[in-house]
C-alpha cells in the first residue's frame, strides 16, 4: 500500500513537473481551455439540474421507467461535471495538481466514474427502449423492478470497472 501511494505521488508530481518545469505553456490556449472547461461545467450543472427540478415537480410521485433513466442519467452527468470537468479546471487554473496521493487516486477514479456511468445507464436505457418498440407485448411482462435492477447494475459495473483507474497511476 505505502509503495503505491508513493508511485502515485510521484506520477502526480512528476506530471505537475514535466508542466512546470519551463515557460512551454500556451497563455492563450491555457485560457481557451479554462473558459470551454468552465462553460461546459456550468452548462452541465444548470442543465441537470433543471432537469432534476422538473422530475421533482411532477405530481405524480412514482417515475415511470423513462423518467427513471433520465433521473439517473442525469446523475451520472453530475457526476462527470464534478468529478472530472470540475478538477480538470481546478488543475488547469493552478497550473499544478496540489493535492496528495490519496486525493489523486480518488480523482483518477472519479475522472472515469461518469463517463462509464452515462454509458451503462444508456446501455441500459436502450435495452428498455428495444424490448418496448421490437417485443411490445412481452414488454409488458417486463416490470419496473427489471429496469431498476438494470439502472442499478449500471452503477455496480460502473463503480467496480473504475478500480483500475486508482491502481493504474
Amino acid at each position: 500500500m505505502e509503495s503505491s501511494v508513493t508511485e502515485v505521488s510521484e506520477a502526480c508530481n512528476l506530471t505537475t513537473a514535466n508542466s512546470t518545469s519551463g515557460l512551454d505553456r500556451d497563455e492563450a490556449l491555457a485560457q481557451a481551455e479554462i473558459a470551454t472547461l468552465a462553460t461546459m461545467l456550468t452548462v452541465t450543472v444548470l442543465g441537470n439540474f433543471a432537469v432534476l427540478l422538473a422530475l421533482s415537480a411532477r405530481p405524480r410521485k412514482k417515475l415511470s421507467r423513462m423518467y427513471y433513466f433520465i433521473l439517473h442519467l442525469s446523475v451520472a452527468d453530475l457526476c462527470t461535471a464534478f468529478l472530472s470537468v470540475l478538477p480538470q479546471l481546478a488543475w488547469d487554473v493552478t497550473y499544478r495538481f496540489y493535492g496528495g496521493p490519496l486525493l489523486c487516486k480518488i480523482v483518477k477514479y472519479g475522472q472515469t466514474l461518469g463517463p462509464y456511468l452515462s454509458a451503462y445507464i444508456l446501455m441500459a436505457t436502450a435495452l428498455d427502449r428495444y424490448q418496448a418498440v421490437c417485443h411490445p407485448l412481452a414488454y409488458c411482462s417486463w416490470t419496473s423492478r427489471r429496469s431498476r435492477a438494470m439502472v442499478w447494475m449500471a452503477w455496480v459495473f460502473a463503480l467496480i470497472f473504475c478500480i483500475p483507474q486508482v491502481s493504474a497511476v
